[in-house]
């Protein structure tokens, strides 16, 4: 309801019923595990502006969530707090984020990075094809895992224009600008 301010630990946990949830503009913090292993959760989502913080696990496993809004006021998208949504197809990362990052998003097949983006990982993305990093220097990604599973060799990284040599030594991404 309206002039709730946090969405506690684990509060719907499980909720394996729950098809929908629509999030007050109050909300400041989702915590952690939330909504973690919602399955059902079928309906869009949108993170109400005034949120800073999506912590650890919230939406783990939201298998049939479509969509997500994130708000321009996040910083922090806590560990795994999106993986296992595996019906999102976009997810665009707002202008504070500097960790982005996902895993076991099957039909994810856009990113969005913000120029503050100093680290990113998307394993298990098998469908992602394009990343679009405004970042002019390379985020830093563990070269061992970052990309496990994912096919980098059919992802197209775009970049800003002139910060293609800061790029080109990963090579086993496409890039544009």
């Amino acid at each position: 309801h309206e002039g709730l301010t946090s969405i506690g630990v684990r509060a719907f946990r499980y909720c394996r019923e729950l098809t929908s949830a629509n999030i007050p503009s109050s909300i400041r913090r989702i915590g952690c595990e939330s909504f973690y292993g919602c399955g059902n959760l079928a309906s869009p989502i949108t993170i109400p502006e005034g949120v800073t913080n999506i912590e650890a696990g919230a939406f783990y496993e939201c298998s049939k969530l479509p969509s997500v809004t994130l708000p321009n006021s996040l910083t922090t998208i806590g560990s795994g707090a999106f993986d296992g949504c595996s019906s999102l197809t976009s997810l665009i990362f707002p202008p504070n984020m500097t960790v982005c990052g996902v895993s076991r998003c099957d039909r994810l097949a856009s990113v969005v990075l913000p120029a503050s983006t100093t680290k990113m990982g998307f394993s298990d993305c098998r469908d992602l094809k394009d990343i679009y990093c405004h970042a002019v220097n390379v985020p830093e990604f563990d070269h061992s895992s970052a990309f496990n599973r994912s096919y980098p060799e059919f992802i197209t990284l775009h970049v800003p224009a002139g910060s293609e040599e800061n790029y080109r030594y990963y090579s086993s991404i496409q890039y544009e600008n």
